[in-house]
Protein backbone atom coordinates (compact mmCIF):
# COMPACT_ATOMS: atom_id res chain seq x y z
CA UNK A 1 0.00 0.00 0.00
CA UNK A 2 2.57 2.40 0.89
CA UNK A 3 4.20 1.66 -2.37
CA UNK A 4 1.25 2.26 -4.27
CA UNK A 5 1.02 5.68 -2.54
CA UNK A 6 4.38 6.63 -3.94
CA UNK A 7 3.32 5.51 -7.47
CA UNK A 8 0.18 8.05 -7.21
CA UNK A 9 2.58 10.98 -6.23
CA UNK A 10 4.42 10.49 -8.99
CA UNK A 11 1.51 9.84 -11.32
CA UNK A 12 0.40 13.65 -9.68
CA UNK A 13 3.84 14.66 -10.75
CA UNK A 14 3.96 14.06 -14.26
CA UNK A 15 0.44 15.21 -14.78
CA UNK A 16 -0.05 18.74 -13.14
CA UNK A 17 3.89 18.89 -15.03
CA UNK A 18 1.75 18.00 -18.43
CA UNK A 19 -1.01 20.49 -17.49
CA UNK A 20 1.97 23.48 -16.32
CA UNK A 21 3.04 23.31 -20.25
CA UNK A 22 -0.09 23.31 -21.86
CA UNK A 23 -1.45 26.21 -19.76
CA UNK A 24 2.03 28.14 -20.21
CA UNK A 25 1.65 26.98 -23.69
CA UNK A 26 -1.55 28.63 -24.44
CA UNK A 27 -0.78 31.73 -22.57
CA UNK A 28 2.08 32.15 -24.82
CA UNK A 29 0.31 31.74 -28.17
CA UNK A 30 2.11 28.54 -29.15
CA UNK A 31 -0.12 26.64 -31.50
CA UNK A 32 1.98 23.88 -31.76
CA UNK A 33 1.98 22.44 -28.21
CA UNK A 34 0.54 18.90 -28.04
CA UNK A 35 4.25 17.35 -28.87
CA UNK A 36 5.67 18.97 -26.17
CA UNK A 37 2.74 18.35 -23.64
CA UNK A 38 2.72 14.69 -24.15
CA UNK A 39 6.11 14.58 -24.01
CA UNK A 40 5.94 16.07 -20.87
CA UNK A 41 3.58 13.79 -19.96
CA UNK A 42 6.00 10.90 -19.91
CA UNK A 43 9.08 12.98 -19.29
CA UNK A 44 8.47 15.54 -17.28
CA UNK A 45 11.77 16.53 -16.13
CA UNK A 46 13.88 16.58 -19.73
CA UNK A 47 11.01 17.33 -21.33
CA UNK A 48 9.96 20.12 -18.92
CA UNK A 49 13.94 21.36 -19.71
CA UNK A 50 13.87 21.80 -23.11
CA UNK A 51 10.62 23.28 -22.74
CA UNK A 52 11.54 25.71 -20.92
CA UNK A 53 14.92 26.46 -23.00
CA UNK A 54 12.63 26.64 -26.00
CA UNK A 55 10.02 28.37 -24.53
CA UNK A 56 10.37 32.36 -25.79
CA UNK A 57 11.66 31.58 -29.23
CA UNK A 58 8.03 29.47 -29.58
CA UNK A 59 5.71 31.93 -28.50
CA UNK A 60 3.73 34.07 -30.56
CA UNK A 61 2.34 37.55 -29.06
CA UNK A 62 -0.58 37.71 -32.18
CA UNK A 63 -1.93 34.64 -30.69
CA UNK A 64 -1.70 35.36 -26.95
CA UNK A 65 -4.88 34.83 -25.17
CA UNK A 66 -5.68 38.73 -23.51
CA UNK A 67 -5.61 36.66 -19.68
CA UNK A 68 -2.28 35.66 -21.04
CA UNK A 69 -1.03 36.64 -17.44
CA UNK A 70 -2.96 35.20 -15.18
CA UNK A 71 -3.02 31.59 -17.66
CA UNK A 72 0.77 31.75 -17.22
CA UNK A 73 0.47 32.76 -13.11
CA UNK A 74 -1.58 29.15 -13.20
CA UNK A 75 0.99 27.08 -14.85
CA UNK A 76 3.56 28.80 -12.69
CA UNK A 77 1.53 27.68 -9.72
CA UNK A 78 0.76 24.04 -10.93
CA UNK A 79 4.66 23.77 -11.79
CA UNK A 80 5.20 24.41 -8.07
CA UNK A 81 2.84 21.88 -6.93
CA UNK A 82 4.23 19.37 -9.80
CA UNK A 83 7.88 19.76 -8.02
CA UNK A 84 6.31 19.12 -4.29
CA UNK A 85 4.65 15.91 -5.54
CA UNK A 86 7.65 14.91 -6.89
CA UNK A 87 9.66 15.64 -3.79
CA UNK A 88 7.04 14.04 -1.40
CA UNK A 89 7.53 10.98 -3.82
CA UNK A 90 10.55 10.78 -3.40
CA UNK A 91 10.59 11.34 0.33
CA UNK A 92 7.81 8.50 0.77
CA UNK A 93 9.20 6.39 -1.00
CA UNK A 94 12.61 6.68 1.66
CA UNK A 95 10.57 6.58 4.23
CA UNK A 96 8.36 3.61 2.81
CA UNK A 97 12.11 1.72 2.32
CA UNK A 98 12.89 2.42 5.72
CA UNK A 99 9.87 1.65 7.96
CA UNK A 100 7.79 -0.44 5.69
CA UNK A 101 7.99 -4.39 5.59
CA UNK A 102 11.46 -4.94 4.03
CA UNK A 103 10.31 -7.16 1.89
CA UNK A 104 8.26 -5.00 -0.10
CA UNK A 105 11.29 -3.27 -1.36
CA UNK A 106 12.89 -6.87 -2.92
CA UNK A 107 9.42 -7.11 -4.30
CA UNK A 108 10.36 -3.72 -6.36
CA UNK A 109 14.02 -4.28 -6.47
CA UNK A 110 14.49 -0.57 -4.96
CA UNK A 111 16.78 -1.54 -2.18
CA UNK A 112 17.93 -4.87 -1.37
CA UNK A 113 20.16 -6.31 1.82
CA UNK A 114 23.29 -8.68 2.39
CA UNK A 115 23.83 -11.13 5.43
CA UNK A 116 25.12 -7.89 7.08
CA UNK A 117 22.25 -5.88 6.65
CA UNK A 118 24.04 -3.63 4.51
CA UNK A 119 22.28 -1.83 1.83
CA UNK A 120 22.56 -1.93 -1.73
CA UNK A 121 20.82 0.55 -4.18
CA UNK A 122 18.92 -0.22 -7.30
CA UNK A 123 21.07 -2.18 -9.66
CA UNK A 124 24.25 -2.04 -7.11
CA UNK A 125 25.66 -5.68 -7.08
CA UNK A 126 24.95 -7.84 -3.52
CA UNK A 127 28.31 -9.29 -1.69
CA UNK A 128 27.77 -12.69 -0.21
CA UNK A 129 30.20 -14.21 2.03
CA UNK A 130 31.59 -17.35 2.90
CA UNK A 131 32.39 -18.58 6.52
CA UNK A 132 36.85 -17.62 5.34
CA UNK A 133 35.58 -14.07 4.85
CA UNK A 134 36.04 -14.15 1.26
CA UNK A 135 33.30 -11.98 -0.63
CA UNK A 136 31.58 -12.87 -3.97
CA UNK A 137 29.40 -10.92 -6.32
CA UNK A 138 26.83 -12.39 -9.20
CA UNK A 139 28.38 -12.55 -12.65
CA UNK A 140 27.04 -10.08 -14.92
CA UNK A 141 25.32 -12.92 -16.79
CA UNK A 142 23.57 -14.40 -13.63
CA UNK A 143 25.18 -17.84 -14.29
CA UNK A 144 27.81 -17.72 -11.25
CA UNK A 145 29.05 -16.30 -8.09
CA UNK A 146 32.52 -14.75 -8.76
CA UNK A 147 35.52 -13.92 -5.97
CA UNK A 148 36.05 -10.31 -5.66
CA UNK A 149 39.46 -10.90 -4.71
CA UNK A 150 40.43 -13.70 -7.33
CA UNK A 151 38.04 -13.43 -9.80
CA UNK A 152 37.28 -17.36 -9.37
CA UNK A 153 34.04 -18.49 -11.20
CA UNK A 154 31.58 -20.70 -9.31
CA UNK A 155 28.79 -21.92 -11.34
CA UNK A 156 25.54 -20.94 -9.63
CA UNK A 157 24.29 -24.71 -9.48
CA UNK A 158 26.81 -25.65 -6.93
CA UNK A 159 26.39 -22.18 -4.52
CA UNK A 160 24.39 -22.52 -1.79
CA UNK A 161 23.26 -20.84 1.35
CA UNK A 162 23.34 -22.12 4.80
CA UNK A 163 21.63 -21.72 7.79
CA UNK A 164 23.75 -18.85 9.15
CA UNK A 165 23.65 -17.37 5.53
CA UNK A 166 27.01 -18.14 4.45
CA UNK A 167 28.29 -19.42 0.99
CA UNK A 168 28.28 -23.57 0.86
CA UNK A 169 29.45 -24.97 -2.60
CA UNK A 170 28.35 -28.62 -2.65
CA UNK A 171 29.05 -30.37 -5.13
CA UNK A 172 27.52 -33.42 -7.67
CA UNK A 173 28.28 -36.09 -4.90
CA UNK A 174 27.04 -33.85 -2.15
CA UNK A 175 23.78 -33.50 -4.03
CA UNK A 176 23.32 -36.84 -4.89
CA UNK A 177 23.87 -37.69 -0.91
CA UNK A 178 21.04 -35.32 0.00
CA UNK A 179 17.01 -34.68 -0.84
CA UNK A 180 15.58 -31.66 -2.46
CA UNK A 181 12.40 -30.55 -0.81
CA UNK A 182 11.39 -26.99 -1.59
CA UNK A 183 13.91 -25.90 -3.30
CA UNK A 184 16.45 -26.70 -0.35
CA UNK A 185 18.30 -29.37 0.49
CA UNK A 186 18.72 -31.38 2.81
CA UNK A 187 22.41 -33.03 3.56
CA UNK A 188 23.43 -34.63 6.95
CA UNK A 189 20.87 -32.89 9.27
CA UNK A 190 21.69 -29.45 8.00
CA UNK A 191 19.60 -27.24 5.17
CA UNK A 192 21.34 -25.75 2.37
CA UNK A 193 19.47 -23.30 -0.34
CA UNK A 194 20.53 -21.73 -3.84
CA UNK A 195 22.06 -18.34 -3.40
CA UNK A 196 19.66 -17.33 -6.05
CA UNK A 197 16.22 -17.96 -3.85
CA UNK A 198 17.21 -16.37 -1.28
CA UNK A 199 17.24 -12.39 0.35
CA UNK A 200 17.77 -10.79 3.48
CA UNK A 201 16.14 -8.00 4.95
CA UNK A 202 18.08 -5.05 6.86
CA UNK A 203 18.19 -7.16 9.95
CA UNK A 204 20.06 -10.19 8.00
CA UNK A 205 17.10 -12.13 8.53
CA UNK A 206 16.78 -14.75 5.49
CA UNK A 207 14.26 -15.19 3.14
CA UNK A 208 13.30 -16.54 0.45
CA UNK A 209 12.66 -15.21 -3.26
CA UNK A 210 8.97 -15.18 -2.62
CA UNK A 211 9.21 -12.85 0.76
CA UNK A 212 8.78 -15.77 3.15
CA UNK A 213 11.06 -15.97 6.10
CA UNK A 214 13.17 -18.99 5.91
CA UNK A 215 14.81 -21.15 8.87
CA UNK A 216 17.52 -23.31 7.73
CA UNK A 217 19.20 -25.75 9.99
Amino acid sequence: MDFSFNIIFLLIFHILAAIAVSKDCIARGIIKKDSYVILTFFFPVIAGIVYGCKRKKLSNPDDMPENSAHIMSSAKFLSVIAVIMFAVSGIYGTMTMNNSDSMMTYHYDIIKYDRNGDAYFFNQKINYYDREGNVYQISDDHAALINVDTQESFEYLICFIDKDGYVVFLDNDDRLNGRLLDDIYFIDDHMYIYFFDVKWDREGLLYNSYGNRIYLT
